[in-house]
């Protein structure tokens, strides 16, 4: 958060984006990953400890752990979502915030354990998820909506 750049992925070539606020491209990486075009790359975070995280959307749904040459460290297949379609790091060690587009929900899930919350989301096409925890607040864009949504954590009905 203080460097002043923004992590992207690019879900049909499966690639890695880094750049900077005016849009200048520091460095990209394609990641060596089979499947559908549209099934790609959905989610991207990084921890406290400066470890990039991403989703594979479908087919199969993977969770990716990424080296600090942005190649895959580590990577599980994961069940819990009909798809996956957006990711925040929870500031706890293997705590994520995982967004499922066709589920509308989204999960507090730990990565050693399982699923610790379900939210039921109002809404389609949520696409994209932060947490603002000092708040109490999650916003969620929705594609098909063209909004983003902002939410009380103690609000979202699990």
């Amino acid at each position: 958060p203080s460097d002043a750049t923004l992590w992207l992925v690019e879900e049909r070539r499966r690639e890695i984006v880094h750049i900077d606020l005016g849009g200048a491209l520091l460095l990209s990486r394609r990641l060596d990953l089979e499947g559908e075009a549209n099934n790609g790359l959905e989610g991207i975070c990084r921890d406290d400890e400066g470890v990039l995280y991403v989703l594979n959307e479908k087919s199969p749904g993977l969770f990716i752990q990424l080296k600090e040459d942005l190649s895959i460290s580590s990577s599980e297949e994961i069940e819990f979502a009909d798809d996956y379609s957006g990711l925040y790091c929870a500031g706890q060690r293997g705590v994520f915030w995982v967004l499922s587009d066709q589920s509308e929900t989204l999960f507090r899930w730990d990565r050693t354990s399982d699923v610790l919350n379900r939210y039921a989301l109002p809404f389609p096409s949520a696409e994209g998820v932060a947490i603002d925890a000092a708040r109490g607040r999650v916003y969620i864009v929705s594609d098909r909506a063209s909004k983003l949504f902002v939410f009380e954590l103690p609000s979202l009905k699990p």
